[in-house]
């Protein structure tokens, strides 16, 4: 009796393979996308702001987020700065303020440990680029168990990849809603095609830890995903899954206990979903909604139309993009794929479509008797042809595809390297140079993103006043920041009367932006001005 051992080999090996390659392609990216710098804002500064401060043992607590949720909350972020100039703008009420009453991102502190060896902005660049890499492997290992097929999972992988979600997805800044992308993916496998196991309720743990929206589209997923296996029958409630459903259950509750008394936040007081079904109807008559629409199911097209074989996967994966798609925060709902708006729905519309696919291929091998070069290259021309046809539609409504931000990119990243300019880490260093630690500095997001290490945060202009100094765009001082309707010279003079050095500005040239210090206060007669 043969071992079947080598019969094994084969498969194990090429797991392996792929992992080392996606391993590999994780480090390599990131790396990339984070010597940069300088294209990180106000988010990658909130969170890398967030994990810094949990592994000091200060909390979840961040300086830019009082700050920058502060503008929000008051809606000075609806208006240009320059309307905002010569305004009473009120400050925060605290320097510092608590993530966990904004969402739970309880994921953060087993991220923070890991601050030991690499510094903030890589570490979450790392932990995103191997979810939405994991999430490409793990299509391919679903379809190559289901499938036995190496075409099959290829395939599969390859058109999750060109998905703008996911390239969106990989070069957005850090959110931790993206961890989601991949474990949403893996709790929808292990409630599939595994029974209630120590493994599922770890990854189950492991993904409420995310935040509670996670939690709430985990729990959906999970009891979905399980009552989709092919042994369940929704006649027969002997056939149910109970403890996997209990399960999905428990997720719910926790994610509506942590949102009605876990925490405070004004965006669950409604306005992004319709009140009413005429609320609906009005957006659904607005043409840039129907627009945006058009753009997403484009997008999405032929991964839904993959997740028709498995009728209950495809129902679970349009139920979880209702959000996006009765919802609207301006459209990047729809359309913003470089935000964290997509992450939810993502993860298991490519399970869907990775099950429904695989489907698809048993019943067209089965149909052919094991002609397998009979079914690949009819599935071969179905999908080559659909997926050219989807791109024609989407280059047609959305000209800042991802697809061609990331060729950009990939050229780019290591350039300054290459050609000995000066990189981002180099720009960032100097930026801190500019000012004292500890100094309080008024910013923009990009600014935010090159400071929050070395400095306190504050929005410019929101009480300018207290301010140490300024570090803004070198052209809003000759003609003012957007949106300002006087003179320039009448910015120039409010400036100053706040107190600002604008003579003496100094400009970080890589980015044309000026730090503009407070003048230092004149010497009484008879004394000598300190020095420094």
């Amino acid at each position: 009796m043969k071992s079947p051992l080598p019969r094994r080999l084969p498969a194990a090996l090429l797991g392996m393979i792929a992992i080392a390659v996606a391993v590999a392609l994780v480090l390599v990216f990131s790396i990339a996308k984070d010597v940069q710098q300088i294209n990180r804002q106000g988010d990658a500064a909130l969170f890398e702001q967030l994990t810094e401060n949990i592994h000091a043992g200060k909390g979840a607590v961040s300086n830019v987020f009082a700050n920058t949720q502060n503008f929000i909350d008051k809606g000075y972020v609806a208006n240009p700065t320059g309307e905002l100039i010569g305004k009473d703008l009120e400050p925060p009420s605290v320097g510092e303020r608590n993530m966990l009453r904004f969402h739970a991102y309880y994921i953060l502190f087993l991220i923070a440990p890991f601050l030991a060896f690499v510094q903030s902005s890589l570490l979450l660049t790392l932990a995103q680029s191997f979810c939405y890499f994991g999430l490409i492997v793990s299509v391919a290992a679903l379809a190559f168990r289901e499938t036995r097929s190496l075409w099959a999972a290829l395939l599969l992988s390859a058109l999750v990849l060109v998905n703008s979600n996911w390239l969106g997805g990989l070069l957005g800044q850090f959110y931790p809603d993206r961890l989601f992308v991949l474990a949403g993916f893996l709790v929808c496998w292990l409630s599939w095609k595994r029974g209630f196991s120590l493994v599922l309720v770890l990854m189950a743990l492991l993904t409420a830890a995310i935040n509670e929206r996670a939690a709430l589209i985990a729990g959906i997923a999970i009891i979905g995903c399980a009552m989709s296996r092919e042994e369940v029958s929704l006649t027969r409630i002997r056939t149910w899954p109970w403890k996997i459903m209990v399960l999905g259950g428990v997720m719910l509750a926790y994610a509506y206990l942590e949102k009605t008394y876990g925490l405070d936040n004004l965006y669950y007081g409604g306005g992004y979903l319709p009140k009413s079904p005429g609320e609906l109807v009005a957006r659904l008559d607005n043409p840039d909604f129907q627009r945006n629409l058009g753009i997403f199911f484009a997008n999405n097209a032929i991964l839904m139309l993959l997740a028709l074989p498995v009728p209950r996967l495809a129902l679970l994966s349009l139920l979880v993009m209702m959000p996006n798609l009765i919802g609207n925060i301006g459209g990047a709902e729809k359309t913003g794929w470089l935000t964290h708006y997509h992450s939810y729905y993502f993860p298991v519309l490519a399970f869907a479509a990775t099950a429904g696919a695989s489907r698809l291929y048993a019943i067209w091998q089965q149909k052919f008797q094991r002609q397998t070069g009979i079914a690949n290259g009819l599935i071969s021309i179905l999908i080559g042809a659909s997926a050219l046809l989807l791109y024609k539609v989407i280059l047609q409504y959305d000209d800042g595809l991802p697809l061609k931000q990331a060729i950009a990119a990939a050229q780019n990243n290591f350039s300054d390297w290459r050609y000995g300019r000066p990189t981002g880490y180099a720009i960032r260093s100097e930026a801190k140079s500019m000012f004292a630690a500890g100094a309080q500095v008024q910013t923009t997001e990009s600014g935010m993103a090159l400071l929050h290490d070395h400095v306190r945060i504050s929005v410019f202009p929101v009480a300018a006043e207290q301010a140490d100094a300024l570090f803004i765009p070198c052209d809003w001082l000759h003609q003012g920041p957007p949106g300002y309707t006087h003179p320039p010279a009448e910015f120039d003079h409010w400036l100053r009367l706040k107190g600002f050095d604008v003579s003496h500005a100094n400009m970080l040239r890589a980015i044309s932006y000026c730090a503009v210090h407070r003048l230092r206060p004149e010497p009484r007669r008879g004394q000598s001005p300190v020095a420094g």
